[in-house]
């Protein structure tokens, strides 16, 4: 299935997807780096974007019942790449094709979307079995390397967040070794 698609003739930067994904890896290595940053370029039913994940697990097999989503941290960003394509031509998208992502270049002006940013702690009342703190993140609109310096900010408030946690003893009691391996 195809679909025409005029594209934006705004300047694109000469960062490439890939720098930019593994820029992004990088820096949340430097914070927590025996734990996983899931970051990918995907292009789904017409748009493209950069999918971001942190974890402090470094895969499934860490978290409870080997389930992804039961990890203590939920921190998910977004980038929409929509406008990152060939310079005002008209050109034909394939609705699933994934052969050349990471190929182009960052759009000048890029959007930082928060979906989640969360992390499990000890419940604050009994009839809980657990609580959450939120990140204070919001959403960023800027150049790629000021959206990666957002990133770098973000990922040491995170890694302050869980460090304060750990010594304050607000995490689960089955997850404090854990969570000492990872800070």
């Amino acid at each position: 299935m195809k679909r025409l698609v005029y594209a934006d003739t705004s300047a694109t930067s000469n960062m490439t997807i890939e720098e930019f994904i593994t820029r992004v890896k990088e820096i949340y290595a430097k914070y927590f780096p025996d734990s996983e940053c899931v970051a990918k370029n995907l292009k789904t039913l017409g748009m493209e974007y950069i999918r971001i994940g942190w974890f402090l697990s470094a895969d499934a097999s860490e978290c409870p019942h080997n389930i992804r989503t039961n990890d203590l941290l939920h921190v998910d960003f977004t980038i929409d790449l929509e406008d990152n394509t060939e310079s005002g031509k008209l050109y034909e998208m394939w609705t699933y094709d994934n052969s050349h992502k990471n190929t182009g270049y960052m759009p000048s002006t890029i959007v930082l979307e928060v979906n989640d940013k969360i992390m499990f702690c000890k419940a604050d009342r009994r009839n809980m079995a657990y609580s959450y703190i939120n990140f204070p993140f919001r959403k960023t609109t800027g150049t790629p390397e000021k959206i990666l310096a957002t990133l770098d900010k973000y990922a040491n408030v995170v890694y302050n967040i869980v460090s304060t946690c750990l010594a304050d003893g607000k995490i689960p009691d089955d997850r404090v070794d854990f969570v000492r391996s990872k800070v």
